[in-house]
């Protein structure tokens, strides 16, 4: 299955085409990566690197890359996102 994937930064999104799942895992991780050094170096309380979302059938129907500092009240913005398993990493 491929599905449509996006980049989003502070300029906006930019659309970076079709990836199969096992691709979209694959940037995911290194994207958990790269997250777990900005947390290190920022302080901050989560960062957000990914989204999928699904459409009403259950299927993913994008992908959205991030790389977003945040802190709490934020993350629970965002944590509550429907149709959507947000991917972050957090301070213990």
């Amino acid at each position: 299955m491929m599905v449509a994937c996006m980049e989003w930064n502070s300029s906006g999104a930019r659309f970076i085409g079709y990836q199969r799942m096992d691709e979209v895992m694959a940037n995911l991780r290194k994207l958990e990566t790269e997250a777990r050094k900005l947390m290190k170096e920022t302080g901050c309380e989560h960062v957000v690197y990914g989204r999928k979302i699904y459409d009403e059938s259950g299927s993913v129907k994008e992908v959205r890359y991030y790389m977003v500092p945040m802190d709490d009240e934020r993350f629970e913005e965002v944590s509550r996102l429907r149709n959507s398993m947000v991917f972050a990493v957090h301070k213990l």
